[in-house]
């Protein structure tokens, strides 16, 4: 099945192997997210100056968003599940919760 010219859609083992590249991301987060300041470390509207103005004609990797994911996006985040994050105690603090 194709859409948009030369673009095919995802099949089933392009969804396993995307679906685990994704997991993977979270679980590494989770795993590392110590290490990543508790509060944000940019101005608001900081993100306006690294993403385009409109979307890709063309699709990106789930590596290339992945990696924007990291680079542009983590930067501009409060880590509420930051084990130094004391303002309260949200659900999802754990793994376990989470995926609840």
């Amino acid at each position: 099945m194709e859409n948009d010219g030369d673009l095919k859609a995802m099949d089933a083992e392009q969804l396993r192997e995307n679906a685990h590249k994704m997991v993977d991301f979270i679980a590494d987060y989770y795993r590392s997210i110590e290490s990543f300041p508790v509060l944000s470390q940019v101005q608001p509207g900081y993100l306006r100056e690294l993403v385009p103005d409109s979307a890709p004609h063309h699709p990106e990797s789930l590596e290339q968003v992945l990696q924007d994911v990291k680079e542009k996006i983590l930067p501009g985040v409060t880590h509420w599940q930051n084990p130094h994050f004391f303002a309260y105690f949200p659900s999802n603090s754990s793994i376990a919760g989470f995926m609840g």
